[in-house]
């Protein structure tokens, strides 16, 4: 286990041991005992501490020191340990193929930290070099919004979809994002209901404080799109009616 296995080289990088203490226990949870549902909604449940205390404590990188912002005893459990974990959380879904729903991706990530630094001390710089290995670009973006910084996005979300002449659907998506800076970005996905056990799922990247995207075309109309699938990114996501 990862949480256990590899300790960290400074507070800065403590959640490296706590946060994915938490993500390991979620992960085996789901993954060995086959408990989805359990998995999901404890996530949910951390995520409404953490959105609770939205910018109060300070980054995940503070550590310890997030008890020095207010005199909460619980901001350093939802910070380092809850947060920590949805970091975990948030990877695995950026790294995974929405195609085949495979995750080797991120499974060979974890073990890979695992198998470098075992019995030894890393830096989240150390973890995010063994990403960027995997994942096969700079995480840079990443690691800065969700370890280095605290805010988390609102997301309002609205579509309209339209026939076309050749029989198929266009969706368009419009996206705005609050309470975090103008170039805050995320890959979030998106799963549509095409009815008869058909679904699509696919990846939006959302930048900015407004998003306007046209989705591939669907060979059918969609029944309900769900933004934010499988909790891909920490934020507060609301569904709005399409407004022209």
């Amino acid at each position: 286990m990862v949480g256990i296995g590899v300790d960290f080289q400074s507070y800065h990088d403590q959640w490296l041991s706590e946060g994915f203490a938490d993500f390991s226990g979620l992960w085996y949870m789901q993954t060995v005992r086959k408990d989805n549902d359990k998995y999901f909604d404890m996530l949910r449940r951390w995520k409404g501490e953490i959105l609770a205390r939205r910018g109060e404590p300070g980054p995940i990188s503070l550590g310890y020191r997030v008890y020095a912002f207010k005199d909460y005893d619980n901001d350093y459990q939802t910070i380092v340990y809850r947060k920590g974990a949805w970091v975990g959380h948030m990877l695995r879904i950026l790294m995974l193929d929405l195609k085949t729903m495979n995750e080797d991706r991120f499974t060979e990530t974890m073990r890979d930290f695992y198998r470098k630094f075992e019995g030894q001390r890393a830096t989240t710089e150390d973890f995010r070099k063994v990403v960027e290995q995997h994942a096969g670009t700079d995480m840079g973006w990443f690691f800065n919004q969700w370890v280095y910084a605290a805010a988390t996005p609102t997301y309002r979300v609205a579509y309209h979809t339209d026939r076309s002449a050749d029989g198929q659907f266009k969706v368009k998506l419009r996206v705005l994002q609050d309470n975090v800076s103008e170039d805050f970005q995320a890959f979030v996905p998106v799963t549509l209901d095409l009815g008869k056990d058909r679904k699509a799922r696919l990846r939006v990247k959302v930048r900015g404080p407004r998003t306007e995207i046209d989705l591939p075309p669907m060979p059918a109309e969609p029944k309900n799109l769900r933004f934010n699938d499988l909790e891909g990114v920490l934020a507060d996501v609301k569904m709005v009616d399409w407004r022209d």
